[in-house]
């Protein structure tokens, strides 16, 4: 179970760096939703419905000090609100980059954690 959870977070990892791409290189132009925005976003928030459980899991299990269940409720949400906003382009740089930061500290916290728990 802990390596499908590893495996699910490295996802969402590569997928939180391709939101951060595709914010870096949207230029001013307005994207179609249907063909680039929805294809993205459905993508993230598939992602997100398998990893939140496993991941609620473990840290109930594990009751670790590192993290916990509302801060990886709101990493997914947040997930997901990049995953529209980084093709938007209206959205404040500095809104985008404080989410980005926070749903990236949370990710390598349980992937921290995870390494740990596999150690023991």
């Amino acid at each position: 179970m802990n390596d499908t959870l590893l495996q699910k977070t490295n996802n969402l990892i590569d997928l939180l760096y391709e939101a951060k791409e595709k914010f870096e290189s949207r230029g001013d132009r307005v994207p179609d939703f249907f063909t680039e925005v929805k294809p993205f976003a459905d993508k993230v928030k598939d992602e997100c419905d398998a990893w939140l459980p496993l991941a609620e899991a473990f840290a109930a299990r594990t009751r670790a000090n590192y993290i916990h269940p509302s801060q990886l409720t709101a990493a997914a949400e947040n997930i997901q609100s990049l995953s529209i906003y980084a093709l938007q382009p209206d959205m404040r740089e500095r809104r985008f980059k404080e989410l980005l930061s926070s749903v990236d500290y949370v990710l390598h916290q349980l992937k921290t954690g995870l390494t740990e728990s596999a150690r023991q």
